[in-house]
């Protein structure tokens, strides 16, 4: 009995914690930014084009849900920062989410930040869909038609999604891909004088239920087949 006591004792003070939901915030304006640790709901489409900002802000492990809306322009549509003071704001050590939506029409990147989770996503018609310096988690996204990549990050892990029609690569990083949709990128007229492809990668892209038709090895290494190819697509 005294076993049985001390289990029920600590799931019941850790339950409470493990389900605590985070303060919210309606994002009504262009500039707003969502404070850390808070969930910013969008309350309909928003568009801020022409905003030399990002048009909307999150700190460190905010999250922002579209619910279904569209946030629309910015010089990045969401922008994810560790902390902002007065000298400035700091991008590295950035943790965010997006999710349910669609965001479009960056001058820059849709979505800049350091370590970024998104789901139930479209990106389209930005610079670069997603920019970031470590890890970008993807799952149930749609990513099309930007200038210059899909995804680029140091570490992406993307399933349940598809990446097509973007200019030079659809994936740049070390790549983990599931069920997923990789193909038709590398679209751009500078792909006549550069490397482009569906997925760029350093190392051997790790492939489950994929499609994909060409890779580039963005190191140069031996373990590459066929010049600077890794060969796991249907091209190379």
């Amino acid at each position: 009995m005294r076993s049985f006591a001390v289990v029920v004792l600590l799931t019941a003070l850790v339950v409470p914690s493990a389900y605590a939901a985070d303060p919210v915030v309606e994002v009504t304006a262009c500039g707003q930014i969502v404070p850390a640790k808070t969930r910013g709901i969008l309350t309909a489409d928003l568009d801020c084009t022409g905003s030399a900002s990002a048009a909307v802000t999150l700190m460190k492990k905010a999250t922002l849900d579209l619910q279904g809306f569209t946030l629309t322009g910015g010089s990045a549509n969401v922008a994810c920062y560790k902390r902002c003071d007065g000298g400035g704001c700091v991008n590295q050590g950035s943790q965010c989410a997006i999710v349910n939506g669609t965001i479009t029409g960056a001058t820059s990147n849709g979505i800049l930040g350091d370590r970024v989770t998104i789901t139930n996503l479209t990106i389209t018609n930005t610079g670069r869909g997603v920019d970031t310096a470590r890890k970008i988690v993807a799952t149930n996204v749609t990513v099309t038609q930007n200038r210059i990549d899909g995804l680029n990050g140091d570490l992406i892990k993307i399933s349940n999604s598809t990446v097509t029609g973007n200019g030079i690569f659809g994936l740049s990083g070390s790549v983990n891909a599931t069920d997923s949709n990789i193909t038709g990128n590398g679209i751009s007229p500078e792909c006549a004088d550069t490397r482009c492809a569906d997925i760029a990668s350093p190392r051997r892209p790790r492939l489950k239920n994929t499609t994909c038709d060409t890779t580039y090895a963005s190191v140069d290494t031996s373990t590459t087949c066929a010049g600077r190819h890794w060969c796991v697509c249907s091209i190379n």
